[in-house]
Parts: C-alpha cells; structure tokens; sequence
C-alpha cells in the first residue's frame, strides 16, 4: 500500500502527479499561536523551481498558483490543519509515448527510472514519472518552510541550511584546498543562508561559475550528472531524538532518503571515521561559559540518536538525473514478451538537478526535528 503521509504530530499529506492536473495536500499538528508567512513559503518554492540553463525547461509557477486554507488574515491556523493546493500548468504529455502500449505498440522502459518496477507491481507505467518525479518535492517544500518557521519560533537560533558541496567530480572543497573535517566544519559555522540562496545552492560565485560552465559541456553531450547536498542545523539544542527506534539521524535518513534521486547519507565525519582512530574521532567535552561543548564535532551533532547541542552536519548524494537523450540499451514489452531494444529519451528534462534538492534537502530535516522536538 502506498504511503503518502510523512510524520506523526506534524504531518505532511499529499497527492497528485507530474503529469496530474496538479497536486493538493493536508498539514495536521500546526499550532494555533505561531504565525505563518505564506510568502516565506513562496520564496521556498521559487528555490525549487526551474530557472537555471542545466534545469528542465518546464516552468511551473508554483508560487503563484498556490492556495493554502485554514489561515486567518494575519497568518494563524485557524484549526491545528491547513490544506493547500498547486496547480499543474505546463504539462506536456507528447515525449511521453514510449510508455503507451496503445500508441506505441510496445512500452520501452527507461534505464535508471522507476518504469520497470512500477510496471511489474501497479500493472501500469506513469507518464513523468508519475508520483516518482520530482515534481512531487513541492509538496515537501511547503510542508518543510511551514515546519522550519515554526521551528524559527520554538527554538531561538534556530535555522536549516543546506548547499552544493560537490557536482559530478567538482569539489568545493578541492577547489578552496579544504581536506580536513575539522577545517570544513570551521568554514561551514560562518556561511550566511542568505548567501547560500542567492548563489541558487552553491557556496561560492568562483566555483558555481566554474561548475556551470562545466555543466553546460555535459548538457551539450546530451549526458547528466549528480553531486552531493550538504546540511547544517543550527540551534536545535540538547535532546532531540527518541532511542531506539526514533533515533534524529535515523529519522532524518527516512526522510531525506525519500527525496527521489537521493542515494546516500552520512552524519558528521561519516565514513570517514571508519578510518579513525578512536583518538582522533572522538570529540572530547570542554566548557564554554560554563556550558558543556566538545572541541570538535566528528558526530555531526548528533550521539546515541540525540542531539548534543552543537550543529547537525550531513550529507547526501544524489544520482544524475535518469532521463538522457543518448541513446541507450533497455528492453521492451510487446503485451506479451520482453526483449531487446533501445531508447532515446525525448522531453524536458534536467541536465542536474541537485541545486535544486536544496530546499528540499531543508524541507524534510524541518519536518523531522518540528515532529520529534513535539515528541519530546
């Protein structure tokens, strides 16, 4: 049975598909007391969208098309619940025959994509992507800006930040000669959010322009490409997670490996520290003003499945965008029989679109830590 639903005191529901006439949701658990800026909302999801010369060449208007109900005049939930709604605008369904059985004989299935699968346990293919496709991430993004302004108001400080730390085989920290953790954590404590935005995910003018120029090679090779999302947490305090099971970087896996594209995820030193010496990853305890701090942060702020106090620090991969318009080896299926074939993939597509998860990557870690901080 599919799980449409994300959360357990603040909870994100939502349907609807890419090709869809759009997608409509619920958020339940909202307080009554905390006010909510829809504009804060809107600028999320323009962080989201399109825009970029490596992105999809569908726009969408998701900011202006979106209604949200069960706000007053002056931003209060009115009921604990709010619905909202976008609209799909721009759908165009023609690069999409190839999934037709009844237009084209036969059903190629994309490498990479979902199509395969979700043939063999819904009987069907999904034009887009169906509720596999990206699109389906602004839902997320309006779930996650409504939790992390709550978030803005419960915990002083707070504040989710997330940014490009690699494309492809760029590094940005091969670029500003940073190899060691501690130093990159260093960096990382004096980056402005606001900065990050107006670079659209990136951390540098120098290197975004050094990526996109790369970029634009491999878009013009008719290829794709990945990279890697780094998130900082600020402000989140001591004793946010549950053991056993509810464990923060447990949840957060469950909810950032649900972005589609992502692949991986590690917390603070990560794999790294499997190379470690136990006298080299451990973060020894220190006082700040009486207040106990460690001297490093290898953890990534986050110990037997709770917060320590000090920023939350992950990263997550995410795959090259499946849809390439090179030709590739896949099979077939006539009604009958599998058998060899291949494909060009057609339509709008993104060259990479890993900027863009940024928002999203924010979007779930909000919701994450808003349900577990009403847990506790």
């Amino acid at each position: 049975m599919m799980n449409h639903s994300f959360g357990k005191h603040f909870r994100l529901s939502f349907s609807g598909e890419s090709h869809g006439s759009g997608f409509r949701g619920s958020i339940e658990g909202v307080p009554k007391d905390i006010k909510i800026d829809i504009t804060v909302i809107q600028q999320d999801l323009d962080r989201r969208s399109t825009g970029s010369f490596y992105s999809t060449l569908r726009v969408e208007k998701d900011s202006t098309s979106l209604k949200i109900e069960g706000l007053s005049s002056d931003g209060y939930c009115t009921s604990g619940t709010l619905g909202f709604s976008v609209d799909n605008k721009n759908v165009d369904t023609s690069s999409y025959n190839f999934l037709d059985i009844k237009t084209n004989s036969k059903i190629l299935f994309r490498p990479s994509h979902s199509d395969y699968p979700y043939f063999k346990k819904y009987g069907k293919t999904f034009s887009g992507g169906g509720f596999s496709s990206g699109r389906e991430t602004l839902c997320r993004v309006i779930g996650g800006s409504i939790a992390n302004q709550l978030l803005s108001s419960l915990l002083p400080g707070y504040e989710a930040v997330s940014f490009v730390e690699s494309i492809g085989e760029d590094s940005f920290w091969e670029y500003k000669k940073i190899s060691d953790y501690d130093q990159k954590l260093e960096f990382l404590s004096k980056i402005s959010k606001n900065t990050v935005i107006e670079l659209g995910g990136f951390l540098d003018p120098g290197w975004k322009k050094l990526v996109e120029e790369k970029l634009n090679t491999i878009k013009e090779q008719k290829d794709s490409t990945g990279g890697v999302v780094g998130t900082l947490i600020r402000g989140v305090g001591v004793g946010i997670g549950e053991p056993v099971f509810n464990k923060l970087d447990a949840c957060l896996s469950y909810g950032v490996l649900s972005i589609p594209g992502s692949k991986g995820i590690e917390f603070g030193a990560g794999f790294l520290s499997s190379t470690l010496r136990g006298s080299r990853n451990n973060d020894s305890y220190t006082l700040q003003e009486g207040i106990p701090r460690t001297k490093t942060n290898k953890a990534g702020g986050i110990l037997g499945g709770v917060s320590t106090g000090e920023d939350i620090y992950f990263r997550t991969s995410f795959k090259p965008a499946s849809s390439i318009r090179l030709k590739q080896e896949t099979i077939s299926f006539d009604g009958t029989n599998y058998n060899k074939d291949f494909i060009e993939v057609g339509g709008r597509h993104d060259c990479c679109y890993v900027p863009r998860t940024a928002v999203v990557v924010e979007a779930m870690s909000g919701m994450v830590v808003l349900d577990l901080l009403l847990d506790k």
